[in-house]
């Protein structure tokens, strides 16, 4: 767990310094981009199906319950509240992130 996401001085996440924070996977072995993210593993964990950048959040057996679920682990990562409309309006996981991201980036340089 961290405070809060790391952001690039245009207010997006900046998903190096993301990942210099996660601990190492193995002995000596830096943890890769090819590793799924924290959003990719809730998502994967709450659909008990591997997450990929095309997968559609209610294709793949979400409902409103899980939605809600999924949105409260990002809004604690976050250290905010992420509206659960992000994931209804963008239910694709590739659209998902990058509206996510969106947020996130207004809400940190006071949008």
């Amino acid at each position: 767990m961290v405070d809060g996401l790391p952001l690039s001085p245009n207010g997006k996440l900046d998903e190096g310094a993301l990942l210099a924070l996660a601990p190492e996977a193995e002995a000596g072995q830096p943890v890769t981009a090819d590793e799924p993210t924290s959003l990719e593993r809730a998502w994967s964990t709450l659909l008990n199906t591997p997450a990929t950048a095309d997968s559609d959040f209610f294709l793949a057996g979400g409902d409103s319950f899980l939605a809600v679920r999924l949105m409260k682990e990002i809004s604690a990562e976050a250290g905010q509240r992420v509206p659960i409309r992000l994931l209804f309006t963008n239910p694709v996981l590739a659209d998902f992130r990058r509206e996510l991201e969106r947020y996130l980036a207004g809400t940190a340089s006071g949008s």
